[in-house]
Parts: structure tokens; sequence; C-alpha cells
């Protein structure tokens, strides 16, 4: 490039900034203010006792902060899900917005006319007003959308998913806000670390059966005991911990009026007593199955509603103690077994250190699967000098353990179990067919008499 040709150049250059400060030195100074005008919500959210949300004049769900907790006084009291009220709260006062549009006329292209918006109004002590806004039915984009104060026709585009908050998808005019969308529905409000016992009791007609206990040990560990201590196996810490995770992730689909006798509560299936120490203890109480069969009805007895649990979280808690089950009849290293004696009416089998399949046989009784306990009395399993099938297990100091079996019991269509108690114990307990074939039958199976077929020496 010459000489000439930068000259040329540079002087263009120079009178397009020549054209640019003439430009903002004539524009009128509140019109260029107005363009870069933002909007700030910024309220004192530790200040707000009540929340108004409504679509033009009719509200549709309040708020109310009682004690540090919400509550949703349209739905019996119910309380509110504290961390969608709490999100709220924080989109509020962080909110940023860029002013858009100004004039009424220019309100109903965004649907937010008083008429079109959806309104949302915090309240303080004494119902005074920490905020009042109107919110468009039309959303800007993803987590964006217009908004501007009820006493004003300024339009922001904030960058914050406000209508999501609300439990709203936008877009869609006709759309109302539901009191549905607030209630808490997390039923165990603990952590799983503050939980120090549970005791689960079934019922039976009037007859109360302790199903479940478990005691925390050391409240610094995840140490667990049976409350019953017959318990004829070990428990199993990582079992405990997996159903605390449960109790914790417990949530139901919704609350119902608790002023109706529907519920089956005069004759429970089931409850839960959860302890927590300083934190309380709540008493979940399970009734009758919900409508086409989804689910069941639930109590709390820190909870003014009535909620429905779906059919697999009722299941996480319908347990008794072979939940917590370690598997195995035995334990430890198999130098401690000196021998195993499987007997069955005149049948019997003896293993031995040394004996072909006896540390496979072994192995079978370390992976035995407790798959429920039993309670109900016409399940009768033979013991003692009644018992005509049962398993002996010697250790090395000599102590002789046995485990008698019963007949096989159909516990689901096409599921068959077979029941177990420990000589010496009263709890009697299910193992699974896999297990008894591999116990008993594959051991005391017949063998296959060979026939001696040498043949004769001819005679010449």
């Amino acid at each position: 490039m010459n000489k000439k040709q930068l000259i040329s150049l540079t002087l263009i250059l120079a009178f397009l900034i020549l054209g640019v400060i003439v430009k903002e030195v004539r524009r009128p100074a509140g019109l260029a203010t107005r363009d870069f005008e933002l909007l700030n919500l910024s309220i004192d959210s530790s200040k707000a006792l009540k929340i108004l949300i409504g679509k033009g004049n009719h509200i549709s769900v309040t708020l109310v902060k009682q004690d540090g907790v919400w509550l949703i006084p349209d739905l019996w009291n119910a309380r509110a899900d504290q961390a969608k009220v709490e999100n709220l709260l924080a989109l509020l006062k962080h909110a940023r917005g860029e002013k858009r549009a100004e004039g009424p006329e220019l309100l109903e292209d965004f649907g937010i006319t008083d008429d079109q918006a959806y309104s949302l109004a915090v309240l303080g002590s004494d119902n005074q007003k920490l905020l009042e806004i109107k919110l468009a039915w039309k959303k800007a984009g993803p987590g964006a959308g217009f908004i501007r104060r009820s006493d004003s026709n300024a339009v922001y585009l904030v960058d914050a998913d406000l209508i999501g908050a609300l439990g709203l998808y936008g877009n869609n005019e006709a759309e109302m806000p539901k009191l549905e969308v607030w209630p808490a529905l997390d039923l165990i409000a603990y952590e799983p670390d503050q939980i120090s016992r549970i005791e689960i009791t079934r019922f039976s007609g009037e007859n109360r059966i302790a199903a479940a206990g478990l005691l925390r040990m050391d409240s610094k560990k995840n140490d667990w005991s049976f409350i019953r201590e017959d318990m004829p196996f070990r428990i199993d810490q990582q079992q405990v911990k997996d159903f605390l995770r449960n109790l914790s992730n417990l949530r139901a689909r919704q609350v119902y009026d608790p002023s109706l006798e529907q519920y089956g509560f005069d004759h429970p299936y089931l409850e839960a007593v959860i302890s927590a120490g300083v934190q309380g203890v709540t008493i979940l109480t399970v009734g009758q199955q919900s409508d086409q069969a989804r689910g069941r009805y639930v109590k709390l007895s820190n909870e003014p509603v009535i909620f429905e649990i779906p059919n697999y979280h009722f299941s996480d808690m319908n347990v008794d103690n072979s939940r917590f089950a370690e598997p195995g009849l035995i334990h430890g290293p198999d130098s401690k077994i000196q021998s195993v004696v499987i007997h069955r009416g005149q049948d019997e089998k003896i293993l031995t250190h040394g004996d072909a399949g006896f540390k496979d046989y072994l192995g079978s009784l370390k992976r035995v699967q407790i798959k429920s306990l039993i309670f109900d009395q016409n399940t009768v399993v033979p013991a003692g000098e009644s018992s005509a099938l049962w398993i002996e297990i010697t250790d090395e100091k000599n102590i002789h353990t046995l485990y008698d079996f019963g007949a096989a019991v159909k516990v689901e269509d096409e599921i068959i179990q077979y029941p177990v108690i420990k000589r010496g114990n009263g709890q009697a307990f299910m193992v699974s067919a896999y297990d008894y074939q591999t116990l008993i039958e594959q051991m005391l199976a017949p063998t296959p008499a060979t026939e001696a077929t040498q043949a004769e020496p001819a005679v010449s």
C-alpha cells in the first residue's frame, strides 16, 4: 500500500470518528440514559411474610410464612416446598433487567397488560408491599422473560426464569398458576446421619408385628445394630446405609384433604417411627391403596395433610429385618469350619476338609440370601427332634450350629421359597428355591447305579 492510499484511509477513519462524536453530543441526555436504563428488583427476602401469585385480577396462590416455615393456607395449611419459595425470592433479589419498551400501547405485544400478565406480590409485616410486578405470559427465550413493575409501563428483559420459578411453562395465555405446584412432598425431613432409631410395625387385624427395628450404636458413625437381640443373622451396614438414603428420597405424589375418612388409617397396614435425636420423631402411618392402586395413602405425625406415595416408595418402606441381613449362614475363613452334615430322612452326607466339594459348599453357605422373616403362624418349620431336614455345621471349637428346613411355600405367583430356622432361635426366615436346591437337593441327589457289563468268557 503506497503513501497516498494510507492518507486516504486515515482521512476516512477520522471522518467516521468525528460523525460518532457529533451524534453523541447532539443526543438528548434523557434519551441516552433511557436506552441503557437497568431494572433492579433487589428486596430483603428476610422480611418477606406473604407471597401472592395470580393472573389478571385473580389471586390463585397464597403463601404465608409462620414460625420460619412457608405454608399454603388454601391447601389445608400444607407445608410449602421451602426450596422452591427460597429459589423464587433469590431470583427476585438478584434479577437484573434491561429496558426494552415503554408505553401502554406496547404492553399487549409483550403479553404483559394487566389482564394478560401474571402477578407476583411479596408482602412484609402488616401486609406492606415489598415488591409487586407483572410477568408476561410470552417467554423471551430459555431462562429469560419480560416483566414490569405494577405501577409502571416500562417493560424489561430479565435474564431469570421467573415464570418457571412460579411453576409455569409459559407461552400459553390460558395457563393459570396452580396451588398443586407448591406443597412440600418430601416426607422425611431428616438427613441420613441424623437418624438414630427406626422401628417398622406391620398390622394384621388387631395384631401388631414388630417387623424391623434398628438402633444406631455410634452417633458419629454408620454403626447400626438390630433392636431385637435374637436375630439369627448379622446386620449388613451397607444395607442400612442404602435404606437411609431411600428414606431421605421418600416423596409423595400429591396431598389430600385430611378431613375425609377414606384413607384406611383406622386399620393401617404399616407404621414407621423415625427418630432423629434432638431433631425430633416422625411417625409415618400407611393406610389403604389409593385410587387405581397407584400407591398408598400416608399421614405424618408432624404434617396436617394426607399424602399419596407411589408403590415403589411403599416397597422401600415395607420391610422387615431381613432387609438388613448380611448374606450367609456362616461367616469367616473356611479353616474355622471342621465339617458339615446335610441330613434328610434316611439320607445324609458328611463333608470335611479335603473332601471334594467341601470348599464349594462352604461358599454356597456364605452366599445364602435371607429373603424375609416369617411371622405367619401357619408356616411351621419342624425343629429339633421333629425335624427331618437339617444342616449341621461344626466349627474348630466343636460348636454345632443346626439349621432346620421346612416344606416349600408359594409366596407369590410361581415364586417358591423355603422356611428355615436356626435351632435354638425363635425367628424363622425364608430362603430362595435356588439356595435350597444348592444346599440340599444337589447334595443329596441319588447317584445313578452303574451296572456291571463285563461279558462272560466265550465257551469254545
